[in-house]
Formats: C-alpha cells, structure tokens, sequence
C-alpha cells in the first residue's frame, strides 16, 4: 500500500508539473500575442513616411547611410534588404538610390505594407518590393551571400528575436556587405523614466538590457555603445562606427522634444539643428534617440 501511495503522489506531483508548465507556456504565448498585438496598432497608427517629425530623422539617417553605400557601390546597383520597412521610409529612397539594384522590404505590420506599396505606386518606384512576414522567418528563408546592403532601423528596440535577426543577417550578407541597425539608447529610456517619475522602469534601464519597460506588457530592449559593438562583433562584424540619431532632439513626447521637436523648425532651422547633431552624433552617440551602428561583414 505505501508503494502504491508513493507511486501515486510521484504522478501527482508529476501532472502538476506539467500543468504548471502549461500556464507558464499559455501564459507566454497571451504576452506574447499581446506583445504583437500592440506592436502592430501603434506601428500602423505611427506612419514613418507622413509624421510629420519623421521624414527630418529619415534624412539624419541617409546623411550616414547613402555616402557610405556611394563609396562601396558607385554603380548603384546593390542588392538592399530593409527589415522592418514599415511603410517604407527607408525603402524608398534607397530604391531611388540604388537606380540598377533592387530592394526588398519586409514588415510583419499588413497595413504598414500596404501603405508601402500605395508610396511606392505614387512615386513610380518599380526597383522595389515589400513583403507581409515575419523578419525572423523571413530572413531565415533566403539564401545566404545574397545581399550587399541591409536594412534594420528602429525595429531592435520591440523584436525579441533581434539578436537571431542579426546573426541571419550577416549569413545573407555578402563579404564586405553593410550593416545599417539601430537600437534605443539607454539614455533615452533612462530620461522618459525619470521624466514619469517611474522609478521601477529606471532600475530596470540600469540593471538590464530588455523587459516589459513602462510597466505593461509590450516587451522593449535599449542599448549603450559599448552593447552595440559588443553584440555586432561577436556575431562576426567588424569595422563598426557608431552614431547618435537625434541627440539633441525628439518627437512629440521624447523627452528632449522640449528643447527642439524638428517639426516645429523652419527649413532653414531644421538645417542648423541637422548639421549641429551630425557634427556630435560620433561623440555623443550614446544620447542619441537611437543609436546608429555601421558594420561590414568580412
């Protein structure tokens, strides 16, 4: 009888184990929908083509990014690959650019793509396509050595896979192939904390890299300097530089937004503020908005 008692509570103890591992497993797979589920309303309610704050950090972006693919490819003919496209804000004109090349933009976002597709309609760009996926899956499905450019802006900072991304990414790429990725810096996330008086959010910037920042279930990660090199060179980049995007500014609701939000600027005051940020952005890029990494895959 006492065998069989044992035996009995060593099933027990066995089925609760696995049901607890089932609504741990239920449980992450709901933040994770959820996770998604905001993702995708604020990325299609924030068009990165039409805000009007954001066509300004488009152009601080190409001022690093076109001079260095005109140098690598004068002919203009790389294969470019833009992961997170959105509704093509980098896409765009890449493909404007790159007039003998051809770019591939993928967003899991439908609206963001269908928006991209309508720009791309508008404006007669035809060296361009956009595709509904997931990056990971995506960018896993291509073959490698493929690419000579690509593409992974402002998406790092709400991917959870991004580190999985990126190792992918340098096998599609071809050697001497560019890496244009940016991440949310740390003093970002460390300011719009103090800025809301959370103080749990502020450890949690401190202490750790990533997790549910702001207290709700969107997953967020940030970055200083010295984690972008670190994460890049031990993927196999090299010949990694970094810069601050926006490091004395924000839009509506970042918090140096209230020394200068770009679309409040004249043409001719976007300039001054536009070259004052280029002239700082290598040495202040940890007090950028994002941080800009350019990489070569050798």
């Amino acid at each position: 009888m006492f065998r069989l008692m044992s035996l009995l509570a060593r099933v027990l103890r066995y089925i609760a184990r696995l049901l607890d591992q089932t609504a741990r497993w239920s449980t992450h797979k709901g933040l994770e929908s959820e996770h998604d589920a905001q993702i995708k309303k604020a990325t299609t309610a924030h068009d990165m083509v039409s805000h009007p704050d954001e066509p300004y950090y488009a152009k601080q972006y190409l001022h690093w990014i076109l001079p260095e693919c005109e140098k690598r490819f004068p002919e203009r003919d790389p294969m470019v690959l833009d992961i997170g496209c959105g509704q093509g804000r980098f896409a765009l004109p890449m493909a404007k650019w790159a007039q003998h090349g051809k770019v591939i933009g993928v967003d899991y976002t439908p609206a963001a793509i269908r928006k991209a597709n309508v720009y791309a309609f508008e404006q007669d760009i035809k060296n361009v396509e956009f595709h509904e996926d997931d990056a990971l899956t995506f960018v896993q499905g291509l073959p490698g050595i493929s690419f000579d450019v690509v593409l992974m802006n402002e998406i790092a900072i709400f991917m959870p896979t991004y580190r999985e991304v990126i190792k992918e990414v340098y096998r599609v790429l071809r050697p001497g192939g560019l890496l244009f990725a940016s991440f949310r810096s740390q003093y970002f996330n460390l300011l719009y904390s103090i800025r809301e008086r959370d103080w749990e959010s502020s450890r949690l910037v401190i202490s750790s890299r990533e997790g549910n920042w702001g207290g709700g279930t969107t997953w967020f990660s940030w970055h200083t300097p010295a984690d972008v090199s670190q994460l890049l060179n031990t993927q196999g980049f090299t010949n990694i530089n970094l810069r601050g995007i926006g490091v004395c500014s924000g839009i509506e609701g970042d918090p140096l937004a209230v020394f200068a939000r770009p679309s409040q600027f004249s043409a001719s005051e976007q300039e001054h503020l536009m070259e004052i940020e280029c002239a700082v952005a290598e040495q202040y890029a940890a007090c950028g908005r994002y941080i800009l990494a350019i990489a070569e895959r050798t």
